[in-house]
């Protein structure tokens, strides 16, 4: 990191030429390479924009009567959110994981009937039983709605690695079905290598109302099954 010592530069913010300038303690001005994004503007990351902007076109759109029905749901949640907030992040999340292929989910906006969380339980891994390299995820469906498990995985990390928090490659976006009030195991079992990996699981409701989980991240041990 370079420190500017000269009055020429003592009035210079921001970037200039891919190298950002800003004031440190006792003001002398501080100066490195610009940071850029981990993926910037990705497909996958504008199928996100355009699905949140179409939640949004949507609610503002939606009759005062199911605004206050998508308000009083939200207002169960724990931790509770507004009516628009939940609506966007839940049919954003629908319309961007349709708009990535994952078509068993058909996104409507009736408001939600039941009250709370989606409640899925017991997310877990185990280890791989059937013929490959990978693991197993598991989960059960407490609800009457069927609903889909939607996964990234990372790449292979280090055996000390205990946290990720992503990014997470497009490329391994997968999903299954969750089917209401059952307990279900799935393998993965086409992974590069056995070690850490990470994924991120959440669950969408098939069809409207969409509701969805929160989202969780797990730490799994891929091995390998020969025979």
């Amino acid at each position: 990191m370079a420190i500017i010592l000269s009055p020429v530069w003592s009035q210079i913010r921001k970037s200039i030429a891919g190298i950002t300038y800003y004031s440190g303690p006792g003001h002398p001005i501080l100066a490195r390479m610009k940071n850029m994004p981990v993926n910037p503007n990705t497909p996958a990351q504008q199928q996100t924009r355009q699905a949140m902007a179409q939640s949004v076109y949507l609610w503002e759109a939606m009759s005062s009567a199911d605004r206050a029905a998508w308000g009083v749901y939200a207002a169960t949640l724990t931790p509770s959110r507004s009516g628009r907030e939940t609506f966007i992040a839940n049919h954003g999340f629908a319309y961007s994981m349709n708009a990535r292929g994952i078509t068993a989910i058909t996104p409507g906006d009736a408001p939600p009937y039941m009250a709370g969380n989606f409640e899925i339980t017991n997310i877990g891994y185990s280890p791989l039983i059937g013929v490959g390299l990978g693991f197993s995820l598991s989960w059960t469906n407490n609800t009457l709605l069927d609903a889909v498990a939607v996964w990234q995985i990372s790449g292979l990390k280090s055996d000390a690695r205990n946290f990720f928090k992503g990014p997470f490659p497009a490329s391994s976006l997968g999903s299954v079905a969750a089917p209401a009030s059952s307990s279900v195991t799935h393998e993965i079992d086409d992974l590069p290598a056995t070690g850490v990996y990470f994924v991120k699981l959440r669950f969408c409701t098939e069809e409207e109302p969409i509701v969805i989980n929160s989202l969780s991240i797990l730490r799994c041990v891929a091995n390998e099954v020969l025979v």
